[in-house]
């Protein structure tokens, strides 16, 4: 919504939002019109939910609208949440379950969507399993879909013992599986990822080692790198990656992190390094940093990619906050820049100023240059009745 199929703005000519609740109903809807070109494209979205106990509710939704074409689409779902913290006495579980089903002009058929998630997130023992399956003909058009066509099948399990010595908070072992098929039960991507161990300290620093085995097929060339023309030929790829992970509390006035992956990488190698620190310089302001660097060694050709990141922020006082976002890739060769100033003058009514601006580089001027800038305000004013 207010963006076209290149990701530019598209002007929003209103919005109109209303949430609240009425005993044990819960109600959200909201309406949007913007006006690309010529058009007036019109977005609707309805969500109603009922408690169901004290932690437990059943859910309907709704949409009208389409931002990814021309056709006419409408969406309609049903969900259902049972949860307690008192299953065997003190622990957690919980069951979520979905159905959806989009009407979209030219479409017929294989247009359904459902799941279901069990999860068990407890302190010693934990596990989580889910599933779904996604219609290649399913659209959500107000909504985000990665994949079409798909059966999904997710989990993992874990042991989380507390040795109460050598300054150790928790160890945590973890295997995690994610398989997703085509509707022919044809594997096209699966990750295995075993986390031996993940040591938290009661500092509050941490410790983490992992290896990952992946499998991925690719039915057509696949461009990674387009400055190089580096490119992955389509087939099918197992391969394994490692990584190790250290990081100190965040609560210190001065912390740091340290990342780095290795291993195979579809027919070549990578390795990856990750650099992050933050400095509370005095109470109203921190600054952090991160570094990112990828080195791709593949058969049609080897590139490095960096990524910079930066966080300036400004706590004047817990209702009034200025926040800064800055980050640079070498791939692209822009800079992007949020700043967003925020003032909640008092529980559900705020002030909300955001400003993004991308610069690009010019070589031929050996410097950047603002290629878009943009200003939003925006007013936050709550009616309880």
């Amino acid at each position: 919504i207010g963006l076209d199929e290149y990701g530019k703005p598209i002007p929003i000519i209103y919005g109109v939002k209303m949430t609240g609740q009425a005993g044990k109903w819960n109600l959200g809807f909201q309406n949007i019109m913007d006006h690309p070109n010529d058009d007036f494209r019109n977005f609707f979205v309805a969500r109603v939910t009922r408690n169901i106990g004290k932690q437990s509710y059943v859910g309907f939704i709704g949409t009208h609208g389409n931002a990814l074409g021309p056709e006419s689409n409408f969406l309609a779902g049903m969900d259902i949440r049972l949860s307690t913290t008192t299953f065997k006495g003190n622990k957690n579980a919980a069951m979520t379950a979905y159905g959806l089903k989009s009407w979209t002009d030219v479409l017929n058929g294989k247009d359904v969507s459902f799941g279901v998630d069990l999860n068990y997130p407890n302190d010693f023992f934990f596990f989580r399993l889910g599933y779904q399956q996604i219609g290649e003909n399913y659209r959500a058009g107000i909504g985000f879909v990665p994949r079409l066509g798909i059966r999904q099948s997710y989990g993992h399990v874990g042991l989380g013992p507390r040795p109460n010595k050598w300054g150790i908070q928790q160890i945590r072992f973890k295997t995690a599986i994610d398989n997703i098929t085509d509707m022919n039960n044809r594997i096209l991507s699966r990750l295995l990822t075993i986390n031996i161990p993940d040591i938290e300290f009661q500092s509050g620093d941490e410790i983490q080692f992992s290896t990952m085995s992946r499998y991925e097929y690719l039915d057509e060339d696949f461009l990674i790198f387009p400055d190089d023309s580096v490119v992955i030929l389509s087939d099918e790829y197992n391969f394994w990656r490692y990584s190790v992970m250290v990081e100190s509390a965040q609560r210190r006035n001065f912390y740091t992190a340290i990342k780095y992956i290795w291993g195979t990488f579809y027919d070549g190698d990578r390795r990856d390094v990750i650099i992050e620190a933050g400095y509370k310089v005095f109470v109203p302001l921190f600054l952090s940093v991160e570094y990112e660097q990828n080195d791709v060694a593949l058969e049609s050709g080897d590139f490095r990619t960096h990524i910079y990141r930066a966080n300036v922020n400004v706590f004047f006082s817990p209702d009034i906050t200025l926040t800064n976002f800055i980050q640079y890739d070498n791939v692209s060769g822009s800079v992007g820049w949020q700043s967003r100033f925020r003032w909640i003058l008092k529980p559900g009514n705020e002030i909300i100023f955001v400003w993004n601006s991308l610069l690009n580089e010019t070589p031929e001027q050996d410097r950047f240059r603002i290629y878009e800038r943009s200003s939003r305000l925006k007013l936050n004013y709550n009616f309880r009745f």
